[in-house]
C-alpha cells in the first residue's frame, strides 16, 4: 500500500510489538516532519518574488 499524500509505501499488519510500534511511530513522525518542512520551503519559495536581471 502507499500513502495517498506522500506516496510512502507501508505494509498494514494486525499486530506490532511495543518496541516495534515505538520505532515505527518515530520513523513516521520523522517522515511527516520532513514532508512538512519541504512544504514550508516550497511555500516560501512561491512567495518570494523572482529575481529580475539587471539591465
Amino acid at each position: 500500500m502507499a500513502c495517498q499524500h506522500c506516496n510512502a509505501e507501508f505494509i498494514a499488519s494486525a499486530q506490532v510489538s511495543g518496541s516495534e510500534h515505538a520505532e515505527k511511530a518515530d520513523d513516521l513522525l520523522a517522515r511527516v516532519e520532513l514532508a512538512l518542512k519541504r512544504a514550508e520551503d516550497q511555500a516560501a519559495l512561491a512567495q518570494t518574488p523572482a529575481e529580475q536581471p539587471i539591465v
